[in-house]
């Protein structure tokens, strides 16, 4: 995984992202209380991350009432926040998925995403009657001070990460992405490389 002080640097860039007066921030219902626990643990190394969902992955990480949502944050520590239904990234038709905890701990979550976005694509595959394929798409977004540590000078990093998961990290070009400030990450392939490579990312 890249260095940890890369990681922390880039679990202060996400804070501020997600801080007022971030417009997204601002509508998810129960935000202070990430916050507040993002606090709580800093002294323990804090791990901030902000995916990319679909509404179908999104209900499967909630689960009827909330409750896989509650037993994930009870399993892991972390606290996890989507956005509601009808509150989509701009420029995108997905949910925004934040977690805050301690490091190995938000890895957890990035498992337990790209397992929901696998499930979701058996959903979706059972109702157009097609074959399901180990393929998933795992999306990051990321602020801009920590794209430099993802991609490396020359792009150095994104072929070490390439080369260790087989699975290429692609980044919005700057000034492409509608969210000021950020880029997001796109992570295609198998669901094991794709975790793999998340987890290098984060």
């Amino acid at each position: 995984q890249v260095a940890v002080v890369h990681h922390h640097r880039a679990a202060a860039a996400f804070l501020k992202t997600c801080s007022p007066p971030n417009v997204l921030a601002q509508r998810w219902e129960g935000i202070a209380s990430a916050r507040s626990k993002l606090q709580t643990c800093k002294k323990n190394g804090p791990g901030y991350l902000k995916m990319l969902v679909s509404n179908v992955t999104a209900g499967i990480l909630i689960g009827k009432g909330g409750q896989s949502l509650k037993e994930l944050e009870a399993a892991t520590g972390c606290n996890v926040k989507l956005s509601s239904a009808n509150h989509f990234y701009p420029g995108s038709g997905h949910r925004v998925v934040c977690v805050a905890g301690k490091e190995e701990a938000v890895e957890s979550v990035i498992a337990t995403v790209v397992e929901a976005t696998l499930e979701a694509e058996r959903h979706v595959a059972q109702k157009e009657q097609r074959e399901v394929d180990d393929r998933v798409t795992l999306q990051i977004a990321l602020p801009f001070s920590a794209c430099g540590l993802v991609i490396g000078k020359g792009g150095s990093v994104q072929k070490e990460i390439a080369d260790k998961t087989g699975i290429a990290v692609k980044i919005t070009p700057k000034g492409e992405n509608v969210v000021p400030n950020e880029r997001v990450a796109s992570l295609v392939g198998n669901s094991r490389g794709v975790l793999a490579a998340g987890v290098e990312v984060f």
